[in-house]
Order: C-alpha cells, then sequence, then structure tokens
C-alpha cells in the first residue's frame, strides 16, 4: 500500500490520536495499544471495519481479541489470544501504564495525580497518547521519557502521511494535581464555598457517572450550593462515587445486557434528578438569604 493510501484511510475513520498511540507500539515505545470502540463488541461490524483499516496501517502487529475479560482489541507485537482473566491491574502493565500498580491500591481520599503525555501539532491541535493516574511523581521520569521518544518517532519521514497535515510539533508532560472527592465532601460539610476547580471535579464526576451533559450543564449554570437540598443531593452523589456497589462490574461492557439497563437507569436518574433539583430551586437571592437565615 502506498503512502497515497494510508492518507486516505487516516482520513477516514481512524483518529489521530490512536494513530499516533500505534506508531508508540511499532517503535517500541510502548508495549501496547488497546483499541475500544463505543459500540463494546469485538463482532460489530463498525469496529470490524476500522480494525480492518488500521491492520493496513500497521500489518505487522498482532490482534488480540480472543482472551477473557474482555476489554478491548490488544495491538501489539505480542499474542495476547488465550489469555484467561485479564485483570484491569494486568492490562495497565500490558499497555505500559506506568502507574499500573496503582490501579487497585489507589487511596482517593489522599492527593493523587493524572501524568498525562500530550503531542502537539503544527495548527496547534492537542493529541493524548498516554494518560494514567498515580498516587504520587515518583514515575513521573518514565512518561518523560515516553515523551522524549515520542517525539523523535513522530518525527520520521515514514509515518508523516500515516498522520496526514497535521505534523506533531512537540510532545509534553503535564502533571494535573487532583482534587479527592472527600475533599469536596469535607467542604461541602463544613459549609465552605468551592473553588472553580472543586466544581470542575464534581462535573467530571458527574461525567464518570453516565450521565448526559444535560445533568453537567445544569450543575455548571444551575445548581445552587447554598441551598441545603441541593447540597445534601450532591453529598449523597459524592458518598456515591466513592461508594459505587458496581465497582465489581467494571468494565460494564463485559456484562452487555446488564450495561444497556444500567444506562437506561441512569438515564431515569437523570430525569428524576433534574426534576428534584428543580422543584427544590430558590427561586430568588432574597429567598436565599430569608431561607439560610431561618436555618441559621
Amino acid at each position: 500500500m502506498t503512502n497515497k493510501n494510508y492518507t486516505i484511510v487516516y482520513m477516514s475513520n481512524i483518529s489521530v490520536e490512536n494513530i499516533l498511540s500505534l506508531i508508540l507500539v511499532k517503535e517500541n515505545i510502548r508495549p501496547a495499544f488497546l483499541f475500544q470502540s463505543t459500540f463494546f463488541s469485538k463482532n460489530n461490524s463498525s469496529v470490524l471495519s476500522e480494525l480492518n483499516e488500521i491492520k493496513k496501517m500497521f500489518p505487522e502487529l498482532i490482534y488480540s481479541d480472543d482472551y477473557t475479560n474482555y476489554q478491548g482489541t490488544i495491538i501489539s507485537k505480542k499474542k495476547y489470544n488465550g489469555r484467561s482473566n485479564i485483570t484491569n491491574e494486568e492490562m495497565g502493565k500490558i499497555l505500559g501504564y506506568p502507574c499500573y500498580n496503582d490501579f487497585n491500591s489507589l487511596d482517593k481520599s489522599k492527593q493523587y495525580y493524572t501524568i498525562e503525555v500530550v503531542a502537539t501539532s503544527i495548527n496547534g491541535k492537542k493529541y493524548y497518547i498516554l494518560t494514567n493516574v498515580c498516587q504520587n511523581k515518583t514515575k513521573l521520569y518514565e512518561f518523560k521519557t515516553i515523551s522524549e521518544k515520542a517525539k523523535q518517532a513522530f518525527a520520521k519521514e515514514k509515518y508523516k502521511q500515516l498522520i496526514g497535515n497535521d505534523t506533531i510539533e512537540k510532545t509534553e508532560v503535564f502533571v494535573i494535581k487532583e482534587i479527592p472527592t472527600q475533599f469536596i465532601i469535607n467542604k461541602l460539610v463544613q459549609n465552605k464555598d468551592l473553588s472553580e476547580k472543586e466544581k470542575e471535579k464534581v462535573s467530571n464526576i458527574l461525567f464518570n457517572f453516565g450521565f448526559s451533559i444535560q445533568l453537567q450543564l445544569y450543575f455548571t449554570e444551575e445548581f445552587q450550593y447554598n441551598n441545603p437540598v441541593h447540597k445534601g443531593i450532591l453529598l449523597s452523589l459524592l458518598l456515591r462515587e466513592i461508594n459505587d456497589n458496581l465497582t465489581p462490574f467494571f468494565p460494564l461492557q463485559n456484562y452487555p445486557e446488564q450495561d444497556t439497563k444500567v444506562a437506561e437507569i441512569t438515564n431515569q436518574f437523570e430525569i428524576d434528578l433534574i426534576a428534584v433539583l428543580k422543584k427544590t430551586a430558590f427561586k430568588s437571592f432574597a429567598k436565599i438569604r430569608t431561607t439560610v437565615k431561618k436555618h441559621a
């Protein structure tokens, strides 16, 4: 296949982020890449179509999707078909995440970090090629090594047509200091105001629950943090995030029928939640001051 055909494939279905990640596998910078789809099914026609295009781009790599605890197609130079019980921690190791050991032991009541390797193109577009949650920054040097090697790989002439016109200009490592959910709970209980960063954390928690952008926007624009009913609802959601009873079933795509049912329940939960928030919302700032005074 010519470079011209590579460009056509890139422009059709495969994202630049996926292509960059696969280049890292080919160059032995990362041991594997996990190709996932929103369809969560290895037999879905759209998934098979994308995989076929990827295989044309990277025919020398091995594609494994016949293993238990299926999470996606493992693309590597090593075969994983036939493996049983690949845990989430093992998957992190297979994929080359520096902090894979933190997966099961991460203490989110304490300070922790999200560390990202980001490639930036000459057009200013950012591509997240590695994101890992870590308890501390002791493995930061490994992220920096991946970043430096990635920059050299992306600059190779043989990959320019794969990436298309969006040439990678630089790669960087970003360390994000995360806000533990328990920290937000403590502030709410102590009647302290949340910062904008802490409110963003609330929005991320709602996203991870599977709620739509509509509910996230409601919390951004209309949620009343000074409203005791609203605050109580939020505290319940935050406690659920810490003590999620669905955790033993993650990843949920391993249970397709239950996953569908959970999505239906989550959708109805969101509808009911917004309805209650609207019914209990203060109608004016005067009402807020009156109610707060009565509860003082």
